[in-house]
């Protein structure tokens, strides 16, 4: 299916995740990113790549340092694009 065949339907694909994929074919460590939250599906801010494997991110979270223990997909992350992260 093409993009813009998935942009004239109602895809379960949003259009930041799709930037994402169309930016970078795969996410370089140290870019900042945003995951979604697995319990109510929405986006967290302050979290960047540690890691691609085989599809898969590890990502470390900016506030403390912690590495996160799960693996994420590509559709679960999206870039961080906010100017207001004056905290990080």
């Amino acid at each position: 299916m093409a993009i813009t065949e998935l942009q004239g339907s109602a895809s379960p694909v949003s259009a930041d995740v799709q930037a994402v994929r169309d930016e970078h074919s795969v996410l370089d460590p140290g870019i900042r990113v945003q995951v979604r939250r697995r319990f109510d599906a929405k986006w967290a801010r302050g979290f960047e790549v540690l890691e691609h494997r085989a599809g898969l991110y590890r990502v470390r979270r900016l506030s403390d340092g912690e590495t996160l223990p799960v693996w994420f997909p590509g559709d679960e992350l999206r870039l961080d694009r906010a100017d207001n992260n004056w905290w990080y």
